[in-house]
């Protein structure tokens, strides 16, 4: 199951990278119909968000892992 959200977190970081390139590429176009100028500012909102929610993530991740780690060092260090 986890190897499962791992494939999709590649995927997002995948389409991440895509998005970026459309946006660079409109970007030097120039481009200036009103309708792909909205559509090019969702998709920007949209790497945003995605962006900001795997950040979200592996900052969630370092963190669980950091204290598995500590717990794991200490584990039987003090007792109750």
């Amino acid at each position: 199951m986890m190897c499962g959200f791992k494939e999709d977190l590649e995927d997002m970081k995948d389409m991440l990278e895509s998005m970026a390139a459309v946006l660079k590429d409109a970007e030097r176009r120039s481009v200036t119909e009103e309708s792909v100028l909205l559509w090019l500012k969702r998709l920007k909102n949209a790497a945003y968000d995605i962006s900001d929610m795997l950040n979200g993530f592996q900052d969630k991740s370092k963190s669980a892992t950091l204290l598995a780690l500590v717990v794991s060092t200490y584990k039987g260090t003090y007792t109750s």
